[in-house]
């Protein structure tokens, strides 16, 4: 989903400064939350499980943001 995204030099490095964990997710994040929940060892039911390291805990960056990170990753 982000594949073109992924292309603009600079452009995730103005996201991923506000992610509590401090990257973006992969994949491998969803499969092994994936994996636990289908495990023995989860005990939990009808939950919403988020797995995105903080996401909602953090703002988006402004327009401003990112073309100065975009332009600063063009140097």
């Amino acid at each position: 989903m982000t594949a073109d995204a992924k292309k603009v030099p600079g452009l995730f490095d103005a996201f991923e400064k506000g992610y509590p964990l401090g990257r973006i997710g992969t994949s491998a994040d969803i499969a092994a939350a994936a994996v636990w929940v289908a495990s023995d060892e989860c005990f939990m039911t009808g939950e919403n499980l988020q797995v995105n390291g903080g996401l909602t805990l953090r703002r988006n960056p402004s327009s401003a943001e990112i073309a100065e990170s975009v332009a600063k990753a063009g140097r």
